[in-house]
């Protein structure tokens, strides 16, 4: 069989009003994780929300959690988000990715460097969750 690295994007900007599987508080996402992982994902990517409103956010304690709920639970790579591109400046949107670090780990292991490379990327909607994957060959 062809090894095959597969990433999944867990919530990115969707909203609850087209797919009500739409993962938003830190414990949903990681129980979303946690299912893809089960099914051989190995790279998570995730867009944190405000868990009352689903709004996207930028509150690094919220990143860290997911983190950390993901991490206890799996061997999975944790690959936050840069950020939301409605922040003002480069430095409000990557202000999580500074202050991660400083916060007990376990903690994302990996970042995202966007180079512009072209993936394939599907959604699944099965077993109440939502999943937007993309291959790496």
């Amino acid at each position: 069989m062809e090894k095959l690295i597969i990433e999944v994007r867990i919530d990115e900007y969707a909203s609850r009003k087209p797919n009500v599987n739409v993962p938003l508080s830190p414990r949903e996402i990681r129980d979303d994780a946690i299912r893809c992982w089960n099914e051989g994902a190995s790279i998570i990517h995730y867009h944190p929300r405000d868990p009352h409103t689903g709004a996207p956010s930028s509150d690094t304690a919220l990143y860290a959690e997911t983190a950390r709920l993901i991490k206890a639970g799996s061997d999975l790579i944790v690959m936050p988000t840069l950020g939301a591109w409605t922040l003002p400046s480069p430095e409000t949107r990557m202000r999580h990715i500074l202050e991660m670090p400083r916060i007990p780990r376990p903690g994302p292991t990996s970042r995202q460097l966007t180079s512009g490379q072209a993936t394939l990327a599907f959604t699944t909607r099965r077993a109440g969750g939502s999943c937007l994957t993309t291959l790496f060959r």
